[in-house]
């Protein structure tokens, strides 16, 4: 995108990773089936690994070129970019009055707004790693312990799965 006026006057910038007013949604209907295509392909990258088919699999999920020597960890991580570029809208939430701007399809330089009923950045968008629970109508909300764990625990899931699939 590079940079997306906003109706209020402010410049949204898009110029680098990690932006607290930045994030992505993946609609609800994408969702089972993305994860189930996900799944599927990444059993069929460890059963690639173990049998030596490694470079075939390869080959298959990216263009000519791709670096055969890359780490496994870069090949999931490029696979999942790659994917998620198919079905992610990107979204942004302005800094000055809080309008949040929702990519049209996958892809495309178009975005619907919505604006909020308080004209105030909120920090919807932000990582809750970095700033704690999200502003609502300028109050700092707590996450419950319930919450916290069910983070977690889900955390805990992938990375067992990821795990299990690449030993």
């Amino acid at each position: 995108m590079g940079k997306l006026s906003c109706k209020c006057g402010h410049v949204i910038r898009d110029t680098h990773y990690d932006l607290p007013y930045k994030g992505h949604v993946r609609r609800d209907q994408d969702d089972e089936y993305s994860f189930d295509v996900v799944t599927r392909e990444l059993a069929l990258l460890t059963e690639a690994i173990a049998s030596g088919q490694r470079d075939e699999w390869i080959d298959r999920n990216f263009l000519p070129g791709y670096p055969h020597d890359d780490s496994t960890e870069g090949l999931i991580s490029s696979y999942l970019s790659g994917f998620d570029e198919r079905f992610v809208l990107q979204t942004f939430e302005c800094e000055n009055c809080g309008r949040l701007w929702v990519q049209k399809q996958p892809q495309a330089n178009s975005y619907f707004s919505y604006s909020p009923d308080s004209a105030c950045f909120n920090k919807v968008l932000a990582s809750a790693r970095s700033v704690g629970p999200p502003i609502i109508d300028g109050q700092q909300a707590a996450h419950s312990q319930e919450q916290t764990e069910s983070i977690k625990s889900e955390q805990s899931r992938w990375r067992s799965w990821i795990g299990k699939r690449l030993s």
